[in-house]
């Protein structure tokens, strides 16, 4: 008897532990004011603004690669043609688009593409991200 409770407690925790249960692996990062980074599902990584503990509202996603923000400003790189768990997730696998959200204006500028990215950031007088983060890496 207690070697079969043994086997079902070792089979139940690496069930839990391979993340085959919705939500056990979803995670949030703060990243200024109440905006921050959720992952929602094993695929979607999010831009959200934070409405409560448990609910939010959406402002870019569910293909976030890479973030960079400040006090006024968040930098999006997004991949929207292949899901981030496909090859090593630590290199883009298809066309980024950039994404500026304007924090105080509460607006999302963009698709762009790095050009246009650069051409945006110089308009509005920002300074482009010397550095990126990988928005799985914030979880």
């Amino acid at each position: 008897m207690k070697k079969r409770i043994a086997i079902v407690s070792l089979c139940l925790a690496a069930l839990l532990l391979s993340g085959c249960f919705p939500g056990l692996q979803d995670w949030g990062r703060q990243l200024v004011g109440d905006y921050e980074i959720w992952r929602t599902h094993a695929h979607g990584i999010n831009l959200v603004q934070k409405m409560s503990e448990n609910s939010g509202k959406t402002i870019l996603g569910p293909e976030i690669y890479a973030v960079s923000w400040t006090e006024e400003v968040i930098f999006l790189q997004w991949e929207p043609e292949l899901p981030l768990h496909q090859g090593n997730p630590e290199e883009p696998h298809g066309e980024i688009s950039y994404y500026i959200f304007l924090i105080p204006e509460e607006e999302l500028l963009g698709p762009f593409d790095e050009a246009g990215f650069a051409e945006a950031c110089a308009e509005r007088g920002l300074t482009r991200p010397e550095s990126w983060t990988i928005a799985k890496d914030l979880g």
